[in-house]
């Protein structure tokens, strides 16, 4: 086999930047998991914990509910406490899901930046003005995804972590892992209790939610339609990407970023939070930003980028990345990462050492 063709400098620098992303994703799971943390302090673990928790916890509920309608002769199946059932699966591998722990640390970024950018105070955000444009085709997505963003919110005002707003996969598979560790709670709590019959009514349960979740899973990685109606009338630049992140509308911000680059917003949250800047340079060069507007958009950042591997990044450095950038070397970047990311993951193996 021949060479493969040699990258050029943006390339590699972004291949460099996706092999550390990875690196520190393992490192995360591992810490979450293991009996004991050399790396996470004390606060960074609990907020992982507990929106993990959160997310079994009400799914635990809702498949306890499902099976109380279908088996009502059975009244102990509706009273079940489930805190048991994140216990049983956090002990077990079942959780141990790379694409799960990104979805979860993502989601505690998230919650970090926009408490920080919040308590700043540093204006009103974009969504209120994008829910009273005159133009319907901008209000009626923005007070939808509006609507959307304070359902998911729980009693403290954080977005929760949902089953919708994981891949169809992996919530299929955490669908499975919460109705098995439910049983296993039920069993135990109730030995009297005919397991045959938990059996099949769990087993009917599942198969009624599976195929709903795959029809509404990964919110998180589709571009809601509030931020393609706004690229559609050219309405994303550097100012509405700054109002959101000055109002603490994170995901709002990830979603406009998503659709005016035409990258995942998978994407675009790993992009975004990585140590350095280097790959939001990309990303805001491609779009034209000049370099304050870089600047700003970074800094907004900078205050949880610690928790995500190494030390908070200098701006200067940031804004040297930035300058040395050249648009031909930014253009092959944004091109290979907008590909099919199953198509780049091969691409990634071929290149890797030993390949």
């Amino acid at each position: 086999m021949g060479d493969l063709p040699k990258p050029d400098a943006a390339q590699r620098l972004a291949r460099a930047k996706s092999r550390r992303g990875r690196e520190q994703l393992e490192f995360t799971a591992h810490e979450l998991f293991a009996a004991d943390r050399h790396a996470l302090t004390d606060a960074q673990y609990a907020i992982l914990h507990d929106i993990l928790a959160a997310l079994v916890l009400d799914l635990a509920a809702d498949l306890r509910d499902a099976l109380s309608s279908l088996i009502p002769a059975v009244p102990e199946i509706a009273g079940e406490p489930v805190a048991g059932t994140f216990d049983v699966l956090f002990a077990s591998p079942a959780l141990h899901d790379l694409e799960l722990v990104e979805a979860v640390r993502h989601r505690a970024l998230a919650h970090r930046l926009a408490t920080h950018l919040r308590a700043e105070r540093n204006g009103p955000g974009l969504l209120p003005d994008l829910c009273a444009d005159p133009d319907p085709a901008i209000a009626q997505p923005a007070e939808s995804f509006a609507a959307d963003i304070s359902s998911s919110l729980d009693p403290a005002g954080h977005r929760r972590l949902r089953i919708t707003d994981l891949p169809p996969e992996v919530a299929e598979h955490l669908v499975l892992g919460v109705a098995a560790a439910l049983r296993h709670v039920m069993i135990e709590h109730h030995a009297d209790l005919d397991a045959s019959q938990i059996d099949d009514g769990l087993e009917e349960v599942v198969q009624d939610h599976l195929p709903r979740l795959k029809a509404t899973c990964g919110t998180m990685l589709r571009t809601p339609p509030v931020a393609l109606a706004l690229k559609a009338a050219n309405r994303i630049a550097a100012g509405p990407l700054t109002a959101a992140l000055n109002g603490g509308e994170v995901t709002l911000f990830e979603s406009l970023m998503a659709a005016a680059t035409g990258l995942r917003r998978k994407l675009v949250r790993r992009l975004f939070y990585e140590p350095g800047g280097e790959c939001l340079a990309i990303m805001c060069t491609s779009l034209g930003f000049a370099r304050d507007e870089f600047a700003h958009i970074f800094a907004a950042g900078n205050p949880v980028r610690a928790s995500n591997g190494g030390d908070a990044s200098d701006l200067e450095l940031a804004l040297g990345a930035f300058d040395r950038l050249e648009a031909e070397d930014v253009a092959g970047v944004m091109r290979r990462w907008r590909r099919d990311p199953l198509y780049l993951n091969g691409l990634r193996l071929l290149a890797e050492p030993g390949s």
